[in-house]
């Protein structure tokens, strides 16, 4: 009696389950690619649309904004001068008050103020001190 082996079903299903598992695998990787790309392209997006509104209000500037700061920096340069002229005497406000006052201002605004950048306010107190 001459008896073949018989093929198993599961070694005929193999060659097919393992082809579809292969597709699947590459779906999922062209998927997992897609969506990588997708997310980079709106993170781009992101960014560019902010360093564009980034350098549109740094150049532009708000209106109202640059008038505030011109105020503020004009009447702190007249607190600063009316003490300066003040001298040698000076005044007990502006020796107990200007450099706090000065220093909070332009905190405030960025030492983007004369007074943050002039020496007057330092100048003041060395006189102060020797007279």
């Amino acid at each position: 009696m001459n008896i073949s082996p018989t093929p198993y079903i599961a070694d005929k299903i193999r060659p097919t389950i393992t082809t579809n598992i292969k597709n699947i695998e590459v779906s999922l990787l062209d998927i997992v690619i897609a969506t990588k790309k997708i997310l980079v392209i709106v993170l781009m997006a992101v960014l560019a649309s902010s360093v564009a509104a980034g350098a549109s209000s740094l150049f532009r500037g708000t209106p109202s904004t640059r008038v505030d700061e011109q105020d503020i920096n004009t009447q702190l340069n007249s607190v600063v001068e009316f003490c300066i002229q003040s001298l040698p005497d000076g005044l007990p406000e502006c020796d107990s008050q200007l450099s706090e006052m000065v220093a909070n201002t332009c905190k405030d605004n960025n030492n983007n103020l004369d007074a943050c950048r002039n020496d007057k306010v330092n100048q003041y107190y060395r006189i102060r001190s020797t007279g």
